[in-house]
């Protein structure tokens, strides 16, 4: 049975944080709110907050219907509407409005989330940063709930006057300036408060008090900065040169255009099947059956949990590989590997019930982030989950496999994956990654923030190498730079 609280994000907001909430905004702002306007209202305690400090009509929305018929009680003069947040329609009344004051605390949960608990409760356009082919696809057009709420309020609202104030996770706060940059939005201010989720919602997040003033005087807001609610200045993200920091801390001495490809872990949802361990020469799949495959397929597999303690050919677990590069036809397999073919038939139903969409009107048994690079000697790694960004070197007899958690280089040459790893390792290289990635979110390393390393900046010298070492790693990679012509 699906869990409704889950289902909803749903973290009530208690009456007196509520109230410290509006309090900030009644002191800080000099703003009369004509309509305060609470999204997902539950039991409407913002409104009964607001009601000692604003003589404004109120406009409540929520899904749950006990919910909805509790604010009603508790806020009578407020106008509750008992539907889904996605389906109400502002287009009718935003002129009336006036100054609107948006309060709220939307659902904390992704679509993805969501998605895999067989929720109804979802926006029907997922892929609404628009991004393209295979990001689209494997994760990037993941988002939360929240996030998409609040984007579409701003755009409802873009041409009033307005005080947006939501509750929401300090990685959605950092998304909606970063879209509101991508896009030209304009705003007088945008801010964060941190508050303890723990004590307030018994969840540990990282969380904050977005706030958003498009009350007057709008134009592109390049930092957001962070404060306590007793108005402490804590940090400030924002943008340099059009390219995002998110600490005070940074410096441009390495941003760039990373010379080498960061390539994602091997992805295909199936772990049960595919993730094996080696028990007395004997493959066990997470189902506790016995494999019996022809092992050709089959190669060492590195985790997130793994890469830290990694030792040379000391693997928890292996991995069956269907292709060779993305879209390759599986058919092949059936003739030359019959037991793993026979296998992979047996446990067809598993693939089939993937509820991912990238497998759609792709080959049988199909999986993502293989191609070439995958079946380098070595790879330099990171897990995208660590808050500490930890580098390895993985090598084996046969071609080491990342899952799609972790991130990495592939060489063919042993040195030149010891000097990136040492490059990437490094203090200097490490300051920047903490200051250009949010470390508040889930996977705070991520192929785009990676990315921005540039090789050719770093000073070589501070490494443990011969001149001749470093220049030939230069040489074979296209780092060298001859400054006489």
């Amino acid at each position: 049975m699906l869990d409704k609280k889950k289902e909803h994000g749903d973290y009530q907001t208690p009456l007196d944080f509520a109230n410290k909430v509006v309090k900030y905004i009644k002191n800080n702002y000099d703003f009369i709110p004509n309509f305060i306007i609470e999204p997902n209202c539950g039991i409407g305690n913002f409104f009964k907050a607001a009601e000692q400090y604003y003589k404004s009509e109120m406009l409540g929305i929520e899904i749950n219907k006990n919910y909805s018929e509790i604010a009603k009680k508790n806020n009578p003069k407020a106008m509750i509407y008992n539907q889904s947040i996605f389906e109400h329609k502002w287009e009718k009344n935003i002129k009336k409005f006036g100054n609107v004051l948006i309060l709220g605390n939307p659902p904390w949960i992704t679509n993805t989330e969501l998605g895999k608990l067989g929720s109804e409760n979802l926006p029907q356009k997922k892929n609404f940063k628009k991004h393209k082919g295979l990001e689209a696809l494997s994760g990037m057009s993941n988002f939360d709930i929240s996030e998409f709420i609040i984007l579409n309020l701003l755009n409802k609202f873009s041409e009033e006057k307005f005080i947006l104030a939501m509750l929401c996770k300090k990685s959605v706060a950092i998304n909606i300036f970063k879209e509101m940059y991508r896009t030209g939005y304009k705003s007088r201010d945008i801010k964060i408060i941190n508050f303890d989720s723990k004590k307030v919602f018994n969840i540990n997040v990282s969380a904050c008090l977005l706030i958003i003033d498009s009350s007057k005087d709008t134009r592109i807001q390049k930092e957001l900065k962070i404060y306590s609610f007793d108005n402490s200045y804590i940090d400030k993200i924002g943008y340099s040169d059009s390219k995002l920091f998110l600490s005070s801390n940074y410096s441009s001495d390495l941003d760039g255009k990373c010379e080498f490809e960061w390539r994602q872990g091997i992805k295909h949802d199936c772990s049960k099947v595919c993730e094996l361990e080696l028990e007395k020469n004997i493959y066990i799949n997470g189902l506790k059956e016995k494999v019996e495959i022809e092992d050709d397929l089959v190669y060492p597999l590195i985790k997130s949990s793994h890469i830290r303690n990694f030792k040379k050919d000391t693997f928890k677990k292996y991995v069956l590989v269907t292709q060779k590069k993305i879209k390759d036809d599986t058919l092949w397999i059936e003739k030359k590997y019959p037991k793993t073919w026979k296998y992979l038939e047996k446990h067809k139903n598993n693939f089939i019930n993937r509820k991912s969409s990238i497998y759609k009107k792709m080959p049988r048994y199909s999986m993502f982030g293989i191609g070439d690079y995958s079946y380098f000697k070595y790879k330099v790694v990171v897990s995208g989950f660590y808050k500490e960004p930890v580098f390895k070197v993985l090598f084996s007899k046969k071609p080491v496999m990342v899952d799609d958690t972790c991130y990495f280089l592939a060489f063919e040459n042993k040195k030149d994956a010891e000097i990136v790893c040492d490059v990437l390792n490094s203090s200097e290289t490490v300051r920047f990654l903490k200051s250009i990635s949010d470390m508040t979110a889930k996977r705070p390393f991520t192929k785009k923030v990676l990315s921005r390393i540039e090789f050719k900046k770093f000073d070589y010298k501070t490494l443990d190498y011969t001149e001749n070492e470093i220049l030939d790693f230069k040489i074979r990679n296209g780092l060298y730079e001859n400054k006489l012509f």
